[in-house]
């Protein structure tokens, strides 16, 4: 069985009865029939020891004993028996019949004191109740006694779920994995990979003749939205980890799960109540294993009847034992909840009931045997508050216009004032829009009728808060259809950026789902090819961009050596001149003249003619002894020219 402290309630296996355990620790049980509550038990520490489950016990299927006395001690006098589990580390068990506790089961016999109690379940008989601890026992209390007659060392984590099987010799137990034990010897017979997240549900499936190996047990977890079907065998060696036979598909959080097998035709019937307040029901065969996620044959969802409908939560359901098939519903809230028997019809896969509003209703009066019930004086004048009537905390002012004229009736008010109603601003201000955190309804509309339009609207959102919460209330069936569509976007270059950051979203959100899933390769070939496409320029543009910083860090670089010249001053900052030992002063032995001296020179204009004087005198002497020379050259060549011809004679 299960456990869930924010919905501590069962119905009875005939489904006669529901209880509740509420946060105080006040258990109460309310007659499905009539609607009334029954009974209500405060324990003297109720408010210390809240209970953190609780398990229904039918009639008992044992050995009856003979006396009145020992019969009304073992089997609770005949009637129904409540366990309820507590942090103290014992287990209460409730006698409705009597109207107060039968007994209270502890771990060692004594006073409450162990480990918290998270899960209790009753055995096929009625005899014995199985207790998870935190300290990662499982205890079994024979109710005849009232002591411990097993004990068994389950793990060092936390049991959350434990579920006794039919055959009274193996129990299954489950913190995050699931495990199938052997009581006698204390032997693990087979492991099961079971969830992520701690296991709060386990429930035998009871099909004929398969009450051990060769069955059926469902496993559902804390934040998953998937409830698993497992079969019963025992591990032998070299066997490969047990995978799910089915799964069925949720679309929230399971808050309470039941199976119960339908006589027609061996099928097996799961109702599933989730956190949402939805309703699924699951009509399966189980004879082999499904890949697929098994999809619900019916969802039920409860409006109120006014005139703004409100959602109405299904708190609790079970199939009733009754045929044709009745599903008993539990919805409204678990301070004045309304009981109702559904037929169970396939005809429409989606279910709408319009119900009045149990908080809006009168209180009916608590039945008489409910002992433990005060019931409040309604002699005098009763006022009855709601959300209108409520205070503001304002002080009337004279003349104000609430005191002028008596409130007009909701019914008779204006469908525009109702709108405005809804919708509650400070004075003074203006009202803010309204805000949509989650798109899911939308996407969902747009994927099962393929509207563009729709599905452009809802992808064009790239708000990464209204993306996560979307992502995360999509349904488990329409998680493929959306990553095909996404696929497909991201084709188109304007499209690709909001898909992808969706995309990245499913990814994240619905990983464990998708690994289920032994087609992924061809749900995700879309998505594979489009980034391959992408992904084939990618070298080149790797190239391109390692050049285009080359090219850039060179004119960089040259503009700074630019900057650097630029900044050089024009005068020198150091001069030197060299005093060589060849220059003319020297030779003369007169030391050479200054700069100075050098400058006053140049700038004197009787030294500048003395110089082009002598300049010109130096140029006629040079020419007069060029032409002394020509002179003598000819004369030689006439002497010349003489002796040849005397030569001549000669001869």
């Amino acid at each position: 069985m299960s456990n869930d402290a924010e919905c501590c309630a069962a119905y009875s296996d005939d489904c006669k009865l529901f209880a509740f355990s509420s946060p105080d620790g006040r258990l109460k049980i309310w007659d499905t029939d009539s609607g009334t509550l029954k009974q209500e038990y405060v324990p003297s520490s109720h408010l210390s020891a809240a209970a953190t489950c609780l398990s229904w016990r039918g009639q008992s299927t044992g050995e009856t004993p003979r006396h009145r006395k020992q019969r009304a001690r073992s089997s609770g006098g005949g009637g129904p028996l409540l366990a309820l589990g507590t942090p103290t580390g014992s287990v209460l068990v409730y006698s409705v019949l009597a109207g107060d506790l039968q007994t209270e089961l502890t771990a060692d016999g004594g006073t409450a004191g162990g480990a918290a109690i998270h899960c209790v379940a009753w055995d096929a008989g009625g005899q014995h109740v199985f207790g998870g601890a935190a300290d990662g026992h499982v205890l079994q209390w024979a109710i005849k006694n009232g002591k411990v007659k097993c004990k068994l060392k389950a793990g060092k984590s936390p049991v959350f779920s434990v579920c006794p099987l039919p055959d009274g010799a193996t129990v299954l137990t489950a913190g995050r994995t699931i495990v199938w034990w052997e009581l006698a010897t204390g032997a693990q017979l087979r492991q099961y990979p079971g969830h992520a997240t701690p296991v709060t549900y386990l429930q035998h499936v009871p099909l004929p003749g398969l009450d051990g190996e060769g069955g059926y047990f469902v496993s559902a977890a804390a934040g998953g939205r998937v409830v698993s079907a497992w079969q019963l065998s025992r591990a032998a060696d070299g066997d490969a980890q047990p995978a799910a036979s089915v799964s069925f598909a949720l679309s929230a959080e399971p808050s309470q799960v039941c199976v119960t097998r339908q006589p027609a035709d061996d099928a097996v019937l799961v109702t599933a109540v989730t956190t949402t307040g939805v309703l699924h029901v699951f009509e399966r065969q189980l004879n082999g294993v499904k890949k697929k996620p098994v999809k619900p044959k019916l969802t039920v969802r409860v409006a109120s009847d006014c005139a703004v409908p409100k959602p109405l939560p299904v708190l609790c359901a079970r199939p009733g034992s009754e045929q044709p098939t009745k599903l008993h519903l539990c919805h409204g809230s678990f301070l004045r909840p309304a009981f109702e028997r559904l037929p169970y019809e396939t005809d429409e896969p989606s279910l709408c009931l319009v119900r009045a509003d149990p908080a809006a209703a009168p209180a009916a009066a608590p039945s008489a045997a409910a002992g433990r019930v005060k019931t409040p004086a309604t002699d005098g004048p009763v006022r009855q508050l709601a959300a209108g009537h409520l205070s503001t905390g304002r002080k009337r002012r004279a003349g104000d216009a609430s005191d002028a004229a008596p409130a007009l009736p909701t019914a008779e008010l204006p469908l525009e004032q109702r709108l405005g109603g809804l919708v509650a601003t400070a004075a003074g201000r203006p009202a803010a829009p309204p805000s949509a955190s989650s798109m899911a309804q939308l996407l969902v509309q747009g994927l099962a009728s393929k509207d563009r339009a729709m599905l452009r609207t809802v992808l064009e959102t790239e708000d990464p808060a209204v993306v996560r919460s979307t992502v995360n209330a999509l349904p488990l069936d329409a998680v493929l259809p959306f990553i095909d569509r996404l696929g497909h976007l991201l084709r188109f270059a304007d499209q690709s950026f909001s898909a992808l950051q969706w995309l990245r979203a499913v990814m994240e959100r619905h990983s464990s789902y998708l690994l289920t899933q032994t087609d992924l390769d061809s749900v995700l070939a879309p998505v594979y090819s489009s980034v391959q496409v992408r992904l084939r320029c990618f070298p080149r543009l790797l190239q391109l961009r390692g050049r285009l910083d080359l090219l850039t860090g060179q004119m960089a670089a040259r503009r700074k050596r630019t900057a650097a010249v630029s900044s050089t001053p024009a005068e020198p900052l150091l001069s030197y001149r060299d005093d060589s030992s060849d220059d003319e002063g020297g030779l003369l032995g007169r030391p050479p003249p200054s700069p100075d001296d050098v400058s006053d020179m140049s700038d004197d204009p009787e030294m500048d003619d003395q110089e082009d004087q002598a300049m010109e005198d130096e140029d006629g002497s040079e020419e007069a002894e060029d032409a002394e020379d020509l002179e003598e050259d000819d004369e030689d060549e006439d002497s010349g020219d003489e002796d040849e011809d005397e030569l001549m004679n000669g001869d």
